[in-house]
């Protein structure tokens, strides 16, 4: 029991941290795609979160194993493994896409713009999971970390799903076989082969 507690709290954390962060890669893709690309706020949700919840598992279960956090109660797995899976998570996301977006793949760690980018994503990661850290510590000391864990993620997966429905419609109407057959029938098809030796 006393290894399970931390863990499931770090694990409900993780997901709602790992959700978060799914959601801002989703509005990120969704912004810079040409295609209506809603259905990837649902699809965000639940593939970053169980990401979120499993590194959060990890998290609540070394946390129990540190004498040093045992005393601090089931709050402080819930409330840590929201901010690291959040920030990491999105730590990750802001840096490939800045190097791949912003600099064309072409930006050297070590030069000074590397450099000064790479301390601006840390520095970003590190203020976003303090503030994150707070907030979720705050809402497991008033509701529990179940509580905050159902509410939050509740409401995420209404705002995705909402988001989808809204502006992408069914997925056989946004991007189904039948639109793919509609729209190859108002354009000419084009195969390109290219072979290189």
């Amino acid at each position: 029991m006393r290894l399970l507690r931390p863990t499931l709290a770090g694990a409900m954390g993780g997901a709602v941290g790992g959700a978060l962060a799914g959601l801002g890669e989703a509005s990120a893709v969704a912004a810079g795609a040409s295609l209506a690309e809603y259905w990837v706020f649902p699809f965000a949700l639940v593939c970053y979160g169980l990401l979120g919840a499993a590194a959060g598992a990890g998290w609540g279960f070394a946390v129990s194993l540190l004498p040093v956090m045992r005393g601090n109660g089931g709050a402080e797995p819930f409330a840590s493994a929201v901010a690291l899976a959040a920030a990491g998570l999105l730590i990750v996301v802001a840096r490939f896409r800045i190097v791949r977006d912003v600099f064309a793949e072409n930006l050297p760690l070590g030069s000074p713009t590397g450099l000064a980018v790479h301390g601006a994503i840390l520095l970003g990661g590190v203020f976003l999971g303090l503030v994150l850290w707070r907030a979720a510590a705050r809402a497991a000391a008033g509701r529990g970390g179940a509580a905050t864990t159902l509410v939050s993620l509740s409401a995420m997966a209404v705002l995705s799903l909402a988001v989808a429905l809204i502006f992408g419609g069914t997925p056989d109407q946004s991007s189904g076989a039948g639109s793919l057959v509609a729209a190859g029938e108002r354009r000419t098809n084009v195969v390109l082969i290219v072979a290189d030796t």
